[in-house]
């Protein structure tokens, strides 16, 4: 996130500095993953000619990273609070990235010149940090005659594959879309809505709107994709900031023109990381906002599913090792067995009876590595409603076996589930102790603060 001392200038004068393309881009990827982090503070500063950018941990008050702006690449910093901090350790810097050196004060520095190497660096440093694991993307819809059935009816849909060029990319853009991307949504000159997509496109016939009731051709064949939109309270307008849109507008495919009017044959285009940056900027928090009011309508499945499809795409596993790792986000296959070789029953409840308990994480699946997914002692078994409970944060334990309720819990529902405050159970083993303290740094009383979904009783 921006630190208070952010200064948006002097952001703009640290890109201008980098002469190659490819550095600019590995800045912007760079920024933009700065700014979504949420343990982090994050500043640019200037000192004589040495144009930097920082990483504050705020919890810890620790500077694990840096990195400097030179001309044509960027020095990434990986100080010495930062070493432990990269997942698989300089081992995993080394393979991953070509650059890497050790200086004389026990730092790493990596050379970054390209915004594949960036998110590289990303995935590395902050993939634990981040509950989706990566960046999500973004994407620009340039709405059609009817935008607010798209948007009220919670749908993008393009026509499959056809004879022109840019119906084409429009179609493989909508096939490329992830769940947990964004989507800015332009018509009538504004940018006055923002959406989340809710999973992958499928395929779907045209669907009706207003203006075509009385269609008598046949629907055309195509693909649709479900996204949760909602209005922008303050929309923006391209043409009063085409100036600064131009200038990150993408190579190809551009959703708009350099006067910020729309493309009329460009329906769903990817939004650079420059352009990110400078709409983020322009709209004034609201993205972020809005983004945070989406998912926490969504709840946690849309994470889930974003990180099941990145597991999908993996090249570095085979299938048998990506069966068991979406297998375990269900609490099923190996993370099961592992979890009941340590774990004989509800420590709550103390049924025993494996036939109607539930292996749940305790570090979440969506924020657990590929080890920790499977680990037997990020695990326990639950009675079904317990496990709703904990997976949503509204009790947790003290490693010493104490029950902890959150203060948004309704007491009835202790009380009718026959569940007492100062339960105590067995104290748990040293191995599952760091993951019940992220579990309680991370996950308690952080799901929905209490609010109650539509239909839910007292």
């Amino acid at each position: 996130m921006k630190a208070p001392d952010w200064d948006e200038s002097l952001i703009a004068d640290h890109r201008k500095h980098l002469g190659a393309a490819g550095a600019q881009q590995a800045f912007d990827t760079l920024v933009l993953a700065a700014i979504l982090l949420p343990t982090y503070e994050c500043s640019p500063a200037c000192h004589a000619n040495i144009r930097d950018f920082r990483y504050k941990d705020r919890a810890s008050g620790e500077w694990p990273f840096a990195f400097i702006v030179n001309r044509n690449d960027l020095i990434f910093y990986v100080r010495k609070q930062g070493v432990a901090r990269v997942a698989g350790g300089i081992a995993a810097l080394k393979e991953r990235l070509s650059k890497v050196h050790e200086n004389a004060a026990g730092e790493y520095t990596v050379h970054v010149a390209s915004s594949a190497e960036a998110r590289q660096l990303v995935d590395l440093l902050f993939g634990k940090l981040q509950p989706l694991a990566a960046l999500a993307r973004h994407w620009w819809v340039n709405h059609r005659e009817t935008p607010r059935f798209e948007i009220e009816g919670g749908y993008l849909w393009t026509p499959a594959k056809g004879k022109s060029e840019s119906s084409n990319a429009n179609c493989e853009n909508l096939l490329e879309v992830q769940p947990g991307d964004v989507i800015f949504s332009f018509a009538d000159g504004r940018v006055g809505a923002l959406g989340v997509a809710l999973g992958r496109a499928k395929e779907a016939p045209e669907p009706m709107t207003a203006q075509s009731p009385a269609r008598k051709r046949k629907p055309a064949a195509g693909w649709q994709l479900a996204v949760r939109f909602v209005d922008v309270p303050r929309p923006l307008s391209t043409m009063e900031h085409a100036r600064v849109l131009a200038s990150v507008l993408p190579a190809s495919h551009a959703p708009l023109r350099a006067t910020g009017v729309g493309v009329r044959g460009v329906y769903l285009s990817s939004v650079p990381d420059a352009m990110v940056i400078v709409l983020r900027r322009l709209l004034d928090g609201q993205v972020e906002e809005l983004e945070e009011k989406i998912r926490t309508s969504i709840g946690t499945d849309l994470m889930d599913d974003r990180a099941e499809e990145m597991i999908r795409m993996r090249s570095d596993l085979g299938p048998v090792e990506k069966e068991h790792l979406i297998r375990a986000r269900r609490g099923q296959g190996l993370f099961r067995h592992n979890v009941e070789e340590i774990e004989g029953g509800c420590r709550l409840t103390q049924l025993l009876d494996r036939r109607h308990l539930v292996a749940s994480h305790i570090k979440p699946w969506r924020e657990a590595d590929d080890r920790e997914k499977l680990d037997g002692y990020n695990g326990l078994l639950f009675s079904p409603h317990v496990a709703h409970l904990f997976d949503r944060g509204y009790v947790s334990f003290t490693d010493d076996g104490g029950l902890i309720v959150s203060r948004y819990l309704n007491p009835r529902v202790l009380k009718v589930w026959h569940i007492a405050p100062a339960t105590r159970v067995e104290a748990f083993r040293p191995e599952q102790n760091a993951y019940l303290d992220y579990h309680r740094r991370e996950v308690f009383e952080k799901h929905d603060r209490g609010r109650r979904s539509k239909g839910e009783g007292g």
